[in-house]
């Protein structure tokens, strides 16, 4: 499984002439597993060697604007550049008020199908053939979550001819 962590931003709070806000990729195979979305994400986005077409879920940690105002950025990129395929996210019931309205206010259209997830308790969120992701509350001011991917047990493949080359019985 090929398994890469991109660093879309960094910064708190307010970017700096170097760093965006939080956003972070990991890009598993043919999947995008983005936590966080921070205003100004998707230039990193595009920058890095991510496909926009990638099958993607989104979890935003909580409704501060520097973890979640790039969604709208994010989706509205994804669409100008041909993403057809749908987009999950998974979020406290507000980031789905917030999708919805700010989609419909805006007025933009979109060229895939976005999934809304609440998320009103901690627990499985996803379950995966070869991976979940759970979540649970954190020490926050506000209602937030923090997310663990957790990769599931399944067969290497053994090399024998390597083994017996390296002298192994």
């Amino acid at each position: 499984m090929d398994l890469r962590i991109v660093f879309l931003g960094t910064s708190a709070a307010t970017p700096t002439g170097e760093r965006g806000l939080s956003s972070i990729a990991i890009a598993r195979g043919n999947e995008i597993l983005l936590f966080d979305a921070g205003e100004g994400m998707q230039r990193n986005f595009v920058r890095s060697s991510l496909r926009m077409n990638s099958k993607m879920k989104v979890f935003i940690t909580h409704m501060h604007a520097d973890h979640s105002l790039g969604i709208l950025g994010l989706l509205q990129t994804l669409s100008l550049n041909g993403r057809t395929l749908p987009i999950d996210i998974y979020g406290e019931p507000r980031l789905v008020d917030f999708i919805k309205f700010s989609t419909k206010l805006i007025g933009f259209g979109l060229s895939f199908e976005v999934i809304l997830h609440n998320i009103e308790a901690e627990g499985l969120l996803v379950r995966e053939e070869d991976y979940e992701v759970t979540c649970c509350e954190a020490d926050h001011h506000v209602t937030a979550y923090s997310f663990c991917l957790t990769e599931l047990e399944r067969s290497g493949i053994f090399n024998i001819q390597r083994a017996v080359q390296l002298g192994i019985p």
